[in-house]
C-alpha cells in the first residue's frame, strides 16, 4: 500500500517532479533520497522528471557541468540536502579498485546474496568486465554502499521519419552469438564532460555508421529535451540497484532507410584491449561482452523502456 507521494519542485519551472513512492514493508534497502521520516520504509521506485533543457541555475542546483554526465546518486543527494533530506554518498574510485578482476572482489564484497559469476551467462546480461569498462571510462559511477548503487547518464534519441515513426532498435546481435532485445530508441552512455548534444551526436554517428553518411544529416531538436530519473534493479546485471538519468532529445535524420535495416559496430578494441580482463570463479579469463550489430525498425511512438 502506498503511504505518500512526495512532490518536490525547484523554482523557474527547470524541475517538474520528483516522487517517491514508498511502500510498508520490512527495510530492504535504504535510498540516500529518503527523507528521514521514512526511513522505516523501503523505496521501491524514484522518479525524476523535467521538460526543460537544464538552465545554468538548475545545472547548478544539480551538481551537473556543462550538462554533462554526473553521479544523479550524489547531485540529487546535494540537492535534497539543501532541504536537510539527505548527505552525499561516497562513490567507488576505479583508481582505487584497480582492475576488473578488482572490481568483482569489491561487488562480492557488498553483494553477498548476488551471484555475479551468472552475469554474462542469462540471456541479455553482461559480465563484470562490461561493468569495469563502463566504471574506467567514466560512463558510470558507483555508490560505495552495501549494496552499491550504480548510476549512469544515458542520452535517448527519437528519431522520427516524415509519418512521425519513431526509428528503435529491436534487437542486438553479441559478440558471443547471442541475441539482446532492445526496442527502444537510439541509446547511448553518455561519458564524463559530456554535453547532452555531444553525447546525441556521437551517439547516431557510432551506432549507425555508414548507413547514416555524413554527420551534417544530423538535425537535433533540442527544445524537445526531457530528462527523466529513474531508480530500478538492472536488467544488464541482475541484482545491481542502478539510477538511470535518461536525457531525451527528438532528432531528424535525413536519407535514412523506410524499411528495416541494421548497421555493425566494432567494439571489440575498445571493450577488451584497454582495460584487461575480469576472472570467472573458476579463474579463467572473461572478455567483455560486445555489441556485433545493431538491428533497426520504424514504429508508431508509444514510449518504450529503457535500459541500458
Amino acid at each position: 500500500m502506498v503511504l505518500s507521494n512526495i512532490d518536490f519542485r525547484v523554482r523557474q519551472g527547470t524541475l517538474s517532479l520528483i516522487s517517491l513512492l514508498i511502500f510498508a514493508s520490512t527495510p530492504q534497502f535504504i535510498s540516500p533520497f529518503c527523507p528521514p521520516a521514512f526511513k522505516s520504509s523501503s523505496i521501491v521506485c524514484l522518479k525524476l522528471k523535467s521538460r526543460v533543457f537544464p538552465s545554468k541555475s538548475i545545472t547548478t542546483a544539480l551538481g551537473l557541468q556543462s550538462y554533462s554526465r554526473q553521479s544523479m546518486s550524489s547531485s540529487s543527494g546535494r540537492l535534497l540536502q539543501d532541504h536537510g533530506l539527505s548527505t552525499p554518498p561516497k562513490n567507488a574510485e576505479p583508481c582505487a579498485i584497480g582492475s576488473a578482476q578488482g572490481l568483482a572482489r569489491w561487488l562480492n564484497s557488498r553483494m553477498i546474496s548476488t551471484r555475479l559469476d551468472m552475469w554474462g551467462v542469462e540471456p541479455g546480461t553482461k559480465n563484470v568486465t562490461n561493468l569495469w569498462v563502463e566504471l574506467a571510462e567514466g560512463e558510470i559511477t558507483l555508490e560505495d554502499s552495501f549494496p552499491p548503487k550504480r548510476t549512469v547518464n544515458v542520452v535517448s534519441v527519437n528519431i522520427r521519419n516524415k509519418s512521425g515513426q519513431v526509428l528503435l532498435e529491436s534487437h542486438q546481435e553479441m559478440g558471443d552469438g547471442s541475441t539482446r532485445f532492445r526496442n527502444r530508441p537510439l541509446s547511448e552512455k553518455m561519458k564524463a564532460g559530456e554535453t547532452v548534444e555531444e553525447a546525441c551526436r556521437r551517439g547516431i554517428c557510432e551506432e549507425l555508421g555508414l548507413v547514416l553518411g555524413s554527420p551534417d544529416k544530423i538535425e537535433l531538436l533540442m527544445d524537445s529535451y526531457e530528462m527523466e530519473v529513474e531508480e530500478r534493479d538492472s536488467l544488464s546485471y541482475p541484482g545491481l540497484l542502478t539510477c538511470y538519468v535518461v536525457h531525451k532529445v527528438d532528432a531528424v535524420v535525413a536519407e535514412l532507410p523506410e524499411s528495416d535495416f541494421f548497421t555493425d559496430e566494432d567494439e571489440d578494441g575498445r571493450m577488451n584491449d584497454n582495460h584487461g580482463f575480469s576472472f570467472s570463479s573458476s579463474g579463467s579469463r572473461e572478455k567483455a561482452i560486445s555489441v556485433k550489430r545493431h538491428f533497426w525498425k520504424w514504429a508508431p511512438d508509444n514510449g518504450p523502456q529503457q535500459e541500458t
